[in-house]
């Protein structure tokens, strides 16, 4: 029981770091978004400076999305370990009841 809490714990932990993490990255992208706009009217024909923030832009965008793997492949470990947790504790409740209806059976002899 004690751990099928934690593994509950620490799964509700991932989600809250995760809807962090996309928070986090939505706002930075919204930044990013604007910084963008707003270079793109200013500079004109600075082809150069925009390819610059574009380029940045995209490095943003590399370093979400792998941080969105990274967030997906916790979550899965965690699913992974919750799994594991919900099956031993199965295999105790099993056990359990094997061994209180031996009990009872010799309590009836």
């Amino acid at each position: 029981r004690s751990e099928s809490s934690e593994t509950h714990v620490a799964m509700r932990k991932l989600r809250s770091d995760s809807k962090a993490a996309w928070e986090r990255a939505a706002s930075a992208e919204g930044r990013v978004a604007e910084r963008l706009e707003r270079a793109e009217s200013a500079l004109g024909s600075h082809g150069t400076e925009l390819e610059k923030l574009r380029k940045e832009a995209a490095r943003q965008d590399q370093l979400r999305l792998e941080q969105h793997e990274a967030s997906l492949e916790a979550c899965e470990e965690a699913r992974l370990i919750a799994g594991s947790a919900l099956d031993k504790t199965e295999a105790l409740r099993v056990e359990a009841a094997g061994r209180l209806q031996m009990l009872r059976q010799r309590l009836t002899r």
